[in-house]
């Protein structure tokens, strides 16, 4: 563990919080990034840099959006019994 990922974990235990900021973010330490809770990305050019930013959002969060973008299913039934797809519904994520 570096001495950044101490200053930060112990900060942490005291309630204060952290600002940092790089132009790599991909150099950071994955512990810090995981630990971030907000990440202002810019304009980024280097491909490590984007797969550190964007990640592809899992199963849950894909449902989750249709059914709350469909505002007349929003409104008529709950997500638990949501099927997004044949032979499934969300109230497995609830489990």
């Amino acid at each position: 563990q570096s001495e950044f990922e101490q200053i930060l974990d112990q900060s942490a235990g005291y309630g204060l919080f952290i600002m940092a900021i790089t132009q790599k973010i991909a150099d950071m330490p994955s512990s810090i990034i995981a630990n971030s809770g907000l990440v202002f990305a810019g304009r980024l050019k280097r491909t490590d840099d984007i797969n550190v930013v964007v990640r592809t959002p899992t199963r849950y969060e894909r449902d989750l959006a249709r059914w709350a973008n469909r505002m007349w299913l929003f409104k008529s039934s709950s997500f638990e019994d949501y099927t997004p797809r044949k032979g499934f519904k969300c109230g497995e994520y609830l489990k």
